[in-house]
């Protein structure tokens, strides 16, 4: 066999071996649509009663044995006819109302707030001449005081009795945590931050941390 015999083999067998190749592709393409299809039907019937799929009833009927049996009812027409025929118009009926207007008063968020307290922020205004003032714009917001930490002094007198020698102080009030140096309002707010506003004690510590104040995990915990 010549070179030349050889070459247009091979070409042939290459060209063979691709159509081979793209067919099993386009099978294996088909197999993994078919076994979708086949979990799908399996889920459909081995699944809960919830996801079960369950096989019509004869008895109850479809929208397309309605479609059947007006087909059956008028043999003499064509699916095409049918189709072509136009639609019966359907009535029209024209219908007004009249509706009265509501004002709508917004969001009332400074309503039920009475119990609060208020503070008044007075802003001044230059009278220039000519001018007499004839009242006041009162414009209420509802605020809130940032968390803020602060050092709380307590300064108790000392006395000494110069004819005894004998100090006398002030007693300090009762505390909580005896020689702590957390005050009852910060231990309080750090209680009721974790057990229920469900604030974790890091985020505590990252709030006190942005005022200056490094609250150790260890001491926060112990």
């Amino acid at each position: 066999m010549s070179y030349e015999a050889l070459l247009a083999e091979n070409t042939a067998l290459k060209d063979l071996n691709q159509q081979l190749l793209d067919k099993y592709a386009s099978m294996q393409e088909k197999v993994l649509a078919l076994q979708y299809q086949l979990d799908l039907f399996r889920k459909q019937i081995y699944n809960s009663k919830s996801e079960r799929f369950v096989p019509a009833d004869d008895r109850q009927l479809t929208i397309f044995s309605i479609l059947e049996s007006a087909c059956e009812e008028s043999p003499g027409e064509s699916p095409a006819e049918r189709a072509s025929a136009p639609a019966p118009e359907a009535e029209k009926q024209t219908i007004s109302y009249e509706r009265k207007k509501t004002r709508h008063k917004g969001r009332q968020l400074i309503e039920g707030c009475g119990h609060l307290e208020v503070r008044e922020e007075y802003l001044t205004l230059e009278c220039q001449e000519g001018e007499v003032e004839i009242g006041k714009e009162i414009t209420r917001k509802l605020a809130i005081d940032i968390q803020k930490l602060y050092v709380k002094c307590i300064i108790r007198p000392k006395y000494k009795n110069t004819s005894t020698g004998q100090i006398r102080v002030a007693e300090l009030p009762s505390e909580a945590l005896p020689k702590c140096e957390a005050d009852e309002s910060l231990l309080a707010q750090v209680v009721v931050s974790k057990y229920v506003d469900h604030l974790p004690e890091y985020r505590q510590q990252q709030i006190y941390k942005r005022q200056g104040v490094v609250i150790s995990p260890s001491t926060m915990n112990n």
